[in-house]
């Protein structure tokens, strides 16, 4: 939802709410799903409230600056075999072990827009690195023949601190013919934020570790989209789209929460307007390349 108010001929506040993140992966019958020691559940819910102030400074260009509030809700499923064996064959040993955390986070973004001439216009925009401190509990349940709390396993509180990533986008849109505009768009994310994933337990595991870290050491990426619209009438717009999407994940450090990787969108759209009103539909299309895991302890 965004919500706009005009307050002189220079300046504008504006209101945003929306999500910059959500990704879920669920494994059916996590009990016995191989890969249940590294991740059988993880779901990450986003929502960012971002005030903004906008500025006209000259006719052709403008500035905006804002303030990002991110509340963030991370829950994250996997089982520990306190044998180490960790044989996906066997249940005999296991205990499933439940996070469910939620936390806020702030943050600053900034944009220009400038447009020259009629036919052409610039845009870019930056927001800076989010750390995000989730606190929430952890509960463990006993799947084989292991008491959890025999051995040291207790539910309790747990906290963590992971970065929502610095990203910068720019693009520029031309109006090659009347009735007809291109857009270019390309968006830096700086992922090398993400180096590991720390749990802190409050009261520690087996007694003696209070914290748990996991290497991800993900790489910066690009994701490039280009954009066209068309006027077919004086109320009828045709849009299409093409979108080509980077994936972070370090290959050295790949897991079972999130098996991603390079991805690609077509998009379609029509747009109909009169008066006061507009109505918009699009349809998107996604693709991922496969993602291969070479055996590993």
């Amino acid at each position: 939802m965004y919500y706009t108010r005009q307050m002189s001929d220079h300046y504008w506040v504006g209101l945003g709410m929306y999500s910059r993140v959500g990704l879920g992966t669920e494994y059916a019958d996590q009990d016995h799903w191989a890969g249940r020691y590294n991740c059988s559940y993880a779901a990450l819910r986003e929502i960012s409230f971002n005030p903004n102030l906008a500025m006209k400074l000259t006719d052709a260009l403008s500035l905006a600056v804002g303030v990002e509030v991110a509340y963030l809700q991370f829950d994250y499923n996997s089982y520990i075999d306190p044998t180490g064996a960790k044989d996906p064959g066997t249940t005999a040993s296991d205990i499933k072990q439940e996070l469910q955390t939620d936390g806020f986070g702030y943050g600053f973004n900034l944009a220009l827009h400038y447009k020259p001439v009629d036919w052409l216009a610039f845009g870019a925009s930056w927001r800076s690195e989010i750390q995000l401190t989730v606190n929430g509990d952890v509960d463990f349940s006993q799947k084989g023949a292991v008491d959890p709390a025999s051995i040291g396993l207790n539910d309790t509180e747990v906290e963590g601190t992971e970065p929502f990533p610095e990203s910068f986008s720019m693009g520029v849109v031309f109006y090659p013919f009347e009735k007809f505009s291109l857009e270019v768009d390309g968006i830096w994310t700086k992922w090398s934020a993400y180096k590991t994933l720390i749990i802190n337990y409050d009261d520690p595991l087996f007694g003696v570790l209070d914290s748990v870290e996991a290497d991800k050491n993900w790489k910066n990426t690009w994701r490039f989209q280009v954009g066209a619209e068309y006027n077919l009438t004086p109320n009828f717009d045709l849009r299409c789209g093409y979108v080509y999407d980077q994936s972070p994940i370090n290959d050295d450090h790949e897991d079972y929460a999130v098996p991603g990787n390079d991805r690609q969108i077509v998009t379609l759209g029509a747009g109909y307007h009169w008066d006061n009103w507009t109505v918009d539909g699009s349809y998107g299309y996604l693709w991922m390349k496969d993602r291969h895991y070479d055996a590993r302890s």
